[in-house]
């Protein structure tokens, strides 16, 4: 395989379904010294999914919902992360009625976003089977917690069964995405764009809750600063998207 086919298969799929030979033939014209510049404009689009070339406006809708439900997937693992491994952050966040609502409010605007998968057999069948694996590994981990049976279990035991919980939820989160991409019906325009605003506001929310309530019971430290930074990623995508989108008038 040529060094030009092998860069151009950096571009996302639509890319090359589209303009794949092209492509080839525009870096191999262009040499080794455009490869920085190749490379921002492969990582540029894989950023913006709702401008890659498309056959309808609902394809372009159903890739700006997959985009909103993986990056609020990411940033509610992370944060679930930061609050249940810093003790003090899980104190002073955790349970509060701030961050409770917030995570209706994340609920709320993907349920605009991603509307339920049509309902017919195959479809249930293939999304049971993409879930199964994280749904009986969290079960499992479940189980064992409930059954007290990590009182005095040795710590690999313990240690084992952390990392199948996260992996468990991870995996959760990428399969219940491919199970929006592959099932779910696009949204309408209106409804897509209601949905990745609350998304924006929940995740511009949640970074004040974070960094208030933690200031509010005198711990403004490193853990708080960098959960509300993480926060503005996801802000940037949906705004991203939301340009997008109304760019291309869909």
């Amino acid at each position: 395989m040529s060094l030009a086919r092998r860069l151009a298969g950096l571009y996302p799929p639509a890319f090359r379904q589209r303009w794949g030979a092209d492509l080839e033939i525009e870096i191999r014209a262009a040499g080794a010294r455009s490869w920085p510049n190749l490379a921002v404009s492969v990582a540029a689009m894989w950023l913006h999914p709702a401008i890659w070339p498309a056959d309808s406006r609902s394809q372009r809708h159903a890739r700006a919902a997959t985009t909103a439900a993986a990056v609020t997937a990411a940033w509610w693992l992370l944060t679930h992360a930061a609050v249940e491994l810093d003790d003090r952050l899980g104190r002073d966040v955790g349970h509060s009625w701030a961050l409770s609502g917030c995570m209706t409010l994340m609920l709320a605007g993907l349920a605009l976003v991603v509307p339920l998968p049509r309902p017919r057999l195959a479809v249930l069948l293939s999304s049971l089977r993409l879930l199964a694996v994280p749904a009986a590994l969290g079960g499992l981990v479940a189980v064992a917690v409930q059954l007290n049976t990590l009182a005095g279990a040795p710590g690999w035991i313990r240690l084992g069964l952390l990392t199948a919980w996260w992996a468990a939820l991870a995996l959760g989160a990428i399969q219940t995405c491919r199970v929006i991409a592959r099932h779910a019906t696009p949204p309408s325009g209106r409804r897509l764009r209601l949905g990745m605003w609350t998304l924006t506001a929940t995740s511009a929310m949640t970074a004040v809750a974070v960094l208030s309530l933690s200031a509010a019971n005198g711990h403004l430290g490193p853990s708080p600063a960098l959960v509300s930074a993480g926060l503005l990623l996801p802000m940037s995508a949906y705004m991203w998207t939301l340009n997008d989108l109304s760019n291309l008038n869909a």
